[in-house]
């Protein structure tokens, strides 16, 4: 007869590599994430948020052309390629040096700066700092097939929030009017041009 013998395994024991192993999760993972936490409960200020949704329509001006006989085609800008150029142009520096001129945005980030570095802008901060903190307060979202524009503005007062997201709103339209001025003329220009040659033709 063959008397078989099982071989039971040693019961685990942790080893030098698995104390590293846990070191390093605890350096690395718990230590940042505790401190994080650490730093939003203590340190950072609160932040408030507006919303507004707006959509870009194309203006259509058809009695001026009417008058010259129909030569042109209706005016206006076309309402897609007016919100692509509207999504760019709210995180532009073009849009952050006319906030800055109507809303002192570098006195309202860097208030609380001495107490929440981390989320609040630097007071001596250059234009070039101030853009990439609007990028980072304002956040915009673009649906092309709708033409809705969705706009949040973050700010550190409530009243705040409002304020800066109504001048976004008010410079959206200033540049759409002017965008759309600039086609209505542009397309005056183009039937007179052709009414005249019709004339001369004639």
């Amino acid at each position: 007869e063959r008397i078989a013998f099982k071989r039971y395994a040693r019961p685990a024991r942790l080893r030098r590599r698995h104390y590293g192993l846990v070191l390093s999760y605890l350096l690395l993972v718990m230590l940042p994430l505790l401190g994080l936490a650490y730093y939003l409960y203590t340190f950072a200020q609160d932040q408030y948020a507006s919303n507004a949704g707006f959509t870009v329509r194309t203006e259509e001006a058809g009695s001026a052309t009417d008058l010259l006989g129909g030569l042109s085609q209706l005016a206006g800008s076309n309402a897609s390629r007016d919100g692509d150029i509207l999504f760019e142009f709210i995180t532009s520096a073009e849009m952050v040096q006319r906030m800055q001129d109507r809303i002192d945005l570098v006195a309202h980030y860097s208030a609380p700066h001495g107490v929440d570095p981390v989320f609040a802008l630097s007071p001596d901060a250059a234009l070039e700092d101030l853009v990439g903190h609007w990028r980072d307060v304002v956040r915009v979202s673009y649906s092309q097939g709708s033409g809705l524009i969705d706009l949040e503005v973050l700010a550190f007062e409530p009243q705040m929030a409002q304020d800066i997201a109504r001048a976004v709103v008010e410079e959206s339209q200033t540049l759409i009017n002017e965008l759309n001025e600039q086609a209505r003329a542009d397309s005056m220009r183009y039937a007179e041009l052709d009414l005249e040659a019709a004339i001369a033709r004639l």
